[in-house]
């Protein structure tokens, strides 16, 4: 028999108990129908009782083996609970009972959580022709050419969907995403706004549309937004990314509480599917270590070359080397030479998060380093099975992960101050100088002069090439104070495509308040020998905040150019004032706004100031720790040995100060 028209009724009204207590009594007096039991499931399921729904409906396919709709409900049970292998079984029995996409769907969203994403996109495929209209078979799809870093193809599917179905809010989130990676950063806005006004609880849009608001500068309503994404992060809602909210607040604390809720998330989908965790082959603790890092970025500048900076001037006895690469060989020399002084480079991109992790487990790492974190192309999945004994979060994230996972954080006393510290979860190694590496071995590209870049030839010139996000209004406005006090004076900023609007905005801005927006110039991204020597070129650079530069800031010290930053209370905003205390530059660190402008407008009207700032930092440049990679992979190795230390001796984490020597 069918579900009584009764209990169906209950169900459509959300009365749980009496469609519940209804089906009781039915089933003791037809105890043998296969229907009564799936409708028993979907109440238990609609009830949270998942267990209680997975044995019901199991007891529905025992019953009637030809019911595709029971094998249907079971495999999506399965799926919810992680055990996906069963959730394979049961919806491949479905689809041999009905092959329409609906199966199919369901059955290609199983396996690309396997991993099998190939074979999910041709069942997806077959979806589609068998029922052209049918925009979960598209979603997923496009969601798939997302996972593959297909963006134009995940853009047509994508639009194919929304074209039968114009009203799905996390189609246009996934829209957003693909036109985002294709530099097509306004359409990529407009979706996002759309997917946030369409789901007012899809709180990824909501966060991911803020973040490219930033950096396209559109500032119109953002104290609304932001106010309303750090009452949802105090609310702890998932779904806001922990690095876009390092924009958003320099509150340590804040911060913490948005990482510990994304971390939280992560541990619950992976209880589900790995409810014993991946446990490790016992062995013997080596008394020097095997030191791996995890990261996507081995090929470009922000994460490859402050390695390789530490690894070509390790020390003869240094740790075991392991590199895990989850991007692409890009080719670049950059990835060759971290290749050539480390032991050995696993190419992981496009791995499973568990076939990772066995493979660490496998190559037996001892500490795991996450270069990543909650960054874009962090690996926070494979972090999570904790495939080594002793985790680490340094250099890419600069923030608590507020993972249970971390063991350590590496930083240093001016990056998190002891005032500060209740606002990370993870044991904080403080390095004795700066955290941060710098690979020396880059050098500038030929010497240019101002008018080489568009640039007037006389004026204070003042830049900054900070990713445009971190481009604030309250620090934008000091910028534009100083501009209206220093005459002719010139502000450079970094652009690329997808910019123009914003570029635009930011001349407007700058006319709004009476600045000539000539006197606003953009140099577009360039080879990092170019880079180097664009940035040589500037007299100051300015900092932004609360997220200001790291490497960046690294890069203009070394070239010469000193830079002024306004540390705030966050890891976020304090590189750079890390490095310059190193150097011995602390007049260069502001401790207000006003102080911070006011800095910027001395500087720019004294030649002799600025000159003398100039040969300071030529001076120190030579002696500084900030520069003595020898110096600094000895200490790292110190730190790394000391971390070692405790955990083979069977002591629990804590806080390491190494003092300055």
């Amino acid at each position: 028999m069918s579900v009584p028209a009764q209990v169906q009724t209950l169900l459509s009204q959300g009365r749980l108990q009496q469609a519940e207590q209804l089906l009781e009594l039915l089933l003791q007096a037809t105890p043998g129908d296969s229907d009564l039991w799936r409708a028993r499931g979907q109440v238990a399921l609609s009830q949270g009782k998942l267990e209680l729904a997975l044995s019901a409906s199991r007891r529905a396919t025992e019953l009637n083996a030809l019911s595709g709709p029971a094998w249907t409900q079971l495999g999506g049970l399965e799926q919810a609970v992680g055990r996906l292998d069963l959730a394979e079984r049961a919806l491949q029995r479905a689809c041999r009972i009905d092959h329409g996409p609906a199966n199919l769907t369901r059955l290609a969203g199983v396996l690309r959580q396997i991993g099998r994403v190939d074979e999910a996109f041709d069942l997806l495929r077959q979806a589609r022709v068998a029922k052209p209209v049918h925009p979960a078979a598209w979603t997923l799809a496009g969601e798939i050419a997302l996972q593959r870093e297909h963006w134009l193809e995940a853009e047509e599917l994508l639009r194919e969907a929304l074209s039968h179905e114009p009203d799905r809010a996390l189609t246009h989130l996934k829209l957003g995403q693909a036109l985002r990676e294709q530099g097509q950063l306004e359409q990529a806005c407009e979706a996002l706004d759309r997917a946030w006004s369409l789901d007012r609880h899809l709180y990824a849009a909501m966060a991911e549309g803020l973040h490219l608001r930033r950096k396209l500068n559109r500032w119109d309503d953002l104290t609304q937004r932001s106010a309303e994404l750090q009452a949802t992060v105090q609310m702890c809602i998932p779904g806001v990314l922990p690095m876009a909210f390092l924009n958003e607040t320099d509150d340590p604390q804040a911060q913490l509480l948005c990482a510990r809720t994304q971390a939280e998330g992560v541990l619950r989908k992976l209880r589900r599917e790995f409810p014993d965790g991946l446990a490790p082959a016992s062995r013997v603790f080596p008394e020097r270590p095997r030191v791996a890092f995890i990261s996507n970025g081995y090929g470009n500048e922000r994460t490859g070359q402050p390695c390789v900076g530490l690894f070509e001037h390790l020390p003869t006895d240094r740790p075991v080397i392991l590199l895990y690469a989850t991007a692409g060989d890009n080719h670049s020399p950059l990835r060759e030479r971290l290749r050539k002084v480390t032991d050995g480079l696993h190419d992981v991109s496009g791995w499973r998060p568990e076939r990772i992790a066995r493979h660490m487990i496998e190559q037996q790492v001892d500490i795991l380093v996450d270069l990543r974190g909650w960054s874009d192309g962090g690996s926070p999945e494979a972090m999570a099975l904790r495939p080594a004994p002793v985790q680490i979060s340094w250099l890419g994230y600069p923030g608590s992960t507020g993972a249970p996972w971390i063991d350590y954080l590496i930083a240093d006393r001016s990056t998190i101050p002891d005032a500060e510290r209740a606002g990370y979860s993870e044991h904080i190694v403080r390095l004795p100088f700066c955290f941060q590496p710098t690979d020396i071995e880059a050098h500038p590209g030929a010497a240019k002069k101002r008018r080489d870049y568009g640039l007037p030839g006389s004026g204070m010139l003042y830049a900054c090439f900070n990713s445009r996000h971190k481009i604030s209004p309250e620090i934008w406005a000091g910028w534009m104070e100083i501009l209206r006090e220093v005459p002719d004076s010139l502000l450079w900023l970094l652009t690329q495509p997808g910019l123009e609007q914003a570029d635009q905005r930011l001349r407007d801005a700058a006319t709004a308040v009476g600045i000539d927006s000539e006197r606003l110039h953009f140099l577009p991204r360039q080879p990092h020998a170019d880079y180097l020597s664009a940035l040589r070129t500037a007299d100051l650079y300015l900092d932004t905040w609360p997220y200001g530069a790291h490497a960046t800031a690294a890069d203009a010290l070394m070239v010469g150019t000193p830079i002024l930053t306004l540390p705030g209370r966050s890891y976020a905003s304090r590189a750079a004032s890390s490095q310059l205390h190193t150097l011995g530059l602390d007049e260069l660190i502001a401790d207000s706004f006003q102080r911070y402008t006011d800095l910027a407008i001395l500087i720019g009207m004294s030649s002799d100031l600025m000159a003398d700032l100039h040969g300071k930092l030529a001076a120190r440049r030579a002696t500084s720790r900030l520069f003595d990679m020898r110096s600094y992979a000895l200490d790292f190795c110190a730190a790394i040995d000391q971390i070692w230390k405790r955990y083979r001796n069977q002591q629990p984490p804590a806080d390491l100060d190494f003092p300055a020597h």
